[in-house]
């Protein structure tokens, strides 16, 4: 339950008269990264806070943190710390009074100030918790980085941060406030500032020159999907593609053997989505049958998967006889119905699977009721619903489901404690946590 960040642990919890015996595999949840699709998913820290407040001992929790906080960047640091979830989780926890968590917060940033992604996903909570004094708290750690700087883009990424959470005015003017008197503070503005305009300036610059590109040829193209791995080519804008380049890399996919360029191929025709496939489906379909490499299998799926043809059915058909390819014929059910479609989804359904390969099984099974709704398809969507580790998903599932009134009132009232923002919201909009 709360690896798949579902609010069945939060209500679990809540009916436990003693939740100690649950301690370690809570902190677990907190400290580790037990997302499925970070991608998709929303950052688990409101989750997690409803967590441990379940737990009736939120402070026991607060303290643990402190001490992974505080030992980040040393060698007492615990392995496999998922470090941002923490520091946000432990924001939260500021906020709303459990302990004051903020000096441990802040030698846990200043550890994560040299990461790649830096402050970009914790700083929203840290506005949250202290405002403009937590920008200048996390401003200062930025500032004492060794060189290079790599343009300033970590301090310009942490300045438009402020600026979204405040909005451009205010953030404005609460920066120059607090930096009024102190000269060395308002040097540091206007540097970061000054490089912002000049990278703002050089992005619409390149986005002017984007548009002016002409559409490739087939030689470019080939260039591109022929150049060795080593050896860097600037992908093609495709999105304007000419027919006549198209049918030329159709027919060069369909005699080319190397996989790794079988997959560029795919990636190019991919470019425009939700397109019917204009020629011959057999000319795709065994790329879909063969079993050498997922990553092609999956792109000529996505090739084929808004295209209703007869032979794309059949193929359809015979891949659900298939394990390893049945998440594969689920989707390209979705355009070529037919009659006991909704049997063989339930037969798929009772095979054993892994989280991925039921993440693009219920992927093609919300495809396939999308586009033929009936009553008959509620047991498969609650189905997916009991089983589907993304949290992203699972929100599809239950949309689907309200939309059909047909989600019972048990999961309505997990779902008020969900991991996902929008699947809260449904049952729970009224704010959560103070602004």
């Amino acid at each position: 339950m709360l690896k798949h960040g579902r609010g069945r642990a939060v209500l679990f919890l809540r009916e436990q008269p003693d939740t100690t015996p649950y301690r370690d595999v809570v902190w677990g949840a907190c400290s580790e990264y037990w997302q499925f699709d970070s991608q998709l998913e929303d950052e688990r820290s409101p989750y997690l806070f409803d967590v441990l407040e379940a737990t009736g001992e939120p402070s026991y929790y607060a303290d643990r943190a402190a001490q992974a906080l505080d030992s980040f960047g040393t060698d007492r640091e615990p392995e496999g710390m998922f470090r941002t979830q923490l520091i946000r989780l432990a924001a939260l926890l500021t906020r709303n009074g459990v302990s004051d968590l903020r000096e441990p917060i802040y030698h846990g940033t200043a550890a994560i100030s040299e990461e790649p992604y830096g402050f970009s996903h914790i700083c929203e909570e840290i506005f949250a918790m202290d405002g403009v004094a937590g920008y200048w708290r996390l401003a200062e750690q930025l500032r004492h980085r060794p060189p290079p700087y790599d343009e300033r883009r970590a301090e310009i990424s942490l300045l438009n941060s402020l600026s979204e959470h405040l909005g451009e005015s205010v953030g404005v003017a609460a920066l120059d406030a607090t930096a009024a008197n102190l000269p060395a503070r308002r040097r540091y503005l206007d540097e970061v500032r000054k490089v912002r305009v000049k990278q703002e300036a050089r992005a619409t610059r390149k986005q002017k020159q984007k548009k002016n590109m002409l559409p490739p040829t087939l030689a470019d193209v080939r260039a591109y999907i022929q150049a060795p791995p080593e050896k860097k080519v600037l992908k093609p804008r495709m999105k304007s593609m000419n027919p006549a380049v198209k049918w030329g890399l159709i027919l060069d996919l369909t005699a080319e053997t190397d996989r790794a360029r079988q997959l560029r191929y795919l990636d190019i025709l991919r470019t425009s989505p939700y397109e019917v496939f204009p020629w011959n489906p057999e000319r795709v379909l065994p790329l879909i049958r063969q079993t050498d490499d997922e990553r092609v299998a999956w792109q000529a799926t996505s090739l084929l998967e808004n295209t209703p043809h007869p032979s794309i059915r059949t193929a359809a058909l015979e891949l659900l006889t298939r394990k390893e390819r049945m998440p594969h014929g689920i989707e390209l059910l979705a355009k070529n119905p037919g009659e006991g479609d909704l049997v063989r989804i339930e037969n798929v359904l009772r095979e054993e699977w892994d989280d991925w390969n039921f993440e693009f099984i219920c992927r093609g099974i919300r495809r396939y009721i999308k586009f033929h709704p009936s009553h008959a398809s509620v047991p498969l969507l609650l189905a997916c619903y009991e089983r589907l580790a993304c949290s992203f998903c699972r929100n599809r599932l239950v949309d689907m489901l309200v939309e059909r009134n047909a989600l019972p009132l048990p999961l309505q009232e997990e779902c008020a404690y969900d991991a996902d923002g929008d699947t809260r919201d449904l049952f729970r909009p009224a704010p959560r946590l103070p602004q």
